[in-house]
């Protein structure tokens, strides 16, 4: 999910990886590549401490490279804070609660059309950001612990 600072507004990017493929750095780098081609402006990002995250020494050396994009960590074991997490709690168990892919390619498709809805539906996005109880002041109060 995205928030822009001076507006507010919302945003879902995601990307599908191939069937049975376990997310890599390098998938990181290449989804960080895609934000910023997408996005204008510095980027602050905030994710949880997955080893496929900024302790990957891909991710590290190409945030070197890139000085406006900034990270920034969740606190550990707090899944809670993360917006994203309700993204996937919502398909899961509301959208695609009782549905029985016939085929992993098929539930592929399923699961991305599902969050191409959800891409639209702002009531649910700012839905998750409040779940979280998130404002626009916990990504400054992450960035000065984050140098503490």
């Amino acid at each position: 999910m995205t928030v822009s600072p001076k507006t507010h507004r919302l945003s879902l990017y995601f990307r599908l990886l191939p069937e049975n493929k376990g997310a890599k750095a390098t998938d990181t780098v290449s989804f960080l590549k895609q934000m910023r081609r997408s996005l204008r402006g510095p980027l602050i990002i905030c994710w949880d401490r997955s080893v496929i995250h900024d302790r990957s020494l891909i991710v590290r050396e190409w945030l070197a490279k890139h000085p406006e994009v900034e990270t920034v960590k969740f606190p550990g074991y707090a899944p809670e804070l993360n917006p994203d997490e309700y993204v996937w709690a919502h398909t899961k168990y509301a959208e695609l609660c009782n549905y029985a892919a016939p085929n992993l390619p098929e539930l592929g498709r399923t699961v991305g059309a599902t969050l191409q809805r959800l891409q639209n539906r702002r009531d649910l996005l700012q839905g998750f950001i409040d779940h979280a109880h998130l404002n626009w002041n916990h990504t400054e109060y992450l960035l000065r612990s984050r140098n503490q």
